[in-house]
């Protein structure tokens, strides 16, 4: 079963960045084989993302994880 809730901060906060870093390496990575280019190393964009993450959060959105793993 699959339990999902809302990403608690600080407390999630290095897993959530561990985790934006693998999604974004991979569509970089699938960038690169199907299309032959590679747009640039995803960390910067994952620090700056943190850096404003209330813009994730509500009202804006919702950050949310599968907390069953």
């Amino acid at each position: 079963m699959v339990a999902v809730r809302e990403v608690q901060l600080p407390a999630d906060l290095e897993g959530l960045r561990r985790l934006w870093v693998e999604y974004l390496q991979w569509g970089h990575d699938e960038m690169a084989a199907r299309y032959g280019f590679r747009i640039h190393d995803p960390r910067p964009a994952v620090d700056r993302d943190i850096e404003t993450i209330a813009r994730f959060r509500p009202p804006n959105g919702h950050l949310l994880v599968n907390s069953s793993a």
